[in-house]
């Protein structure tokens, strides 16, 4: 027995991983806006999670909805199996609030006595709008819009939109 073959097997586990890509990715976006997280690890089915859905949603495909102002984290990852190891990434969304509008004809002319609704474009369409007038002696201007000319003259009416948690301030001026 002296000089016998003893034949041992070892067994070798070798964990692998896919590499997790990010593609092209700006993490700051509008309110109310949505665009898609381009992700890949070489074939890998990914899972997307937000982990402040109250402030962005993302679906399976990595869609990001924009729901409220704020900053927001999703992960993103796959699930290991047989010898490949599990991976995750992590991105940043900083929503901010979005931009509005005003847009009107930037000339009016009213006759003495008669009064006209002022009516503007905006986006967004329903948002409370401020009227004011540098010259309340020759125009009067209500808080719906309605001017109406007291005597003959020029004014400028500024129309303002005072901004919420969702959008920006924004205004305009008719003369």
């Amino acid at each position: 027995k002296c000089c016998q073959r003893q034949h041992f097997f070892i067994d070798l586990y070798m964990e692998m991983w896919y590499n997790l890509s990010i593609y092209n990715y700006n993490g700051g976006m509008f309110y109310g806006k949505t665009k898609t997280i381009d992700a890949a690890a070489e074939g890998r089915e990914l899972e997307f999670i937000s982990l402040n859905p109250e402030i962005v949603t993302v679906d399976e495909n990595g869609n990001i909805k924009a729901v409220k102002p704020g900053m927001a984290i999703i992960t993103i990852s796959y699930d290991g199996k047989g010898k490949y190891r599990s991976s995750n990434k992590t991105v940043t969304v900083n929503v901010s609030r979005a931009p509005s509008s005003i847009i009107i004809n930037d000339t009016l002319e009213l006759q003495v006595g008669v009064a006209q609704s002022i009516k503007p474009y905006t986006d967004p369409s329903k948002i409370k709008l401020n009227y004011a007038t540098n010259d309340s002696e020759t125009i009067s201007i209500d808080e719906n819009g309605f001017a109406q000319a007291l005597r003959h003259g020029s004014a400028i009416i500024t129309i303002n939109f005072a901004g919420n948690e969702y959008y920006l301030p924004s205004n305009a001026t008719v003369k």
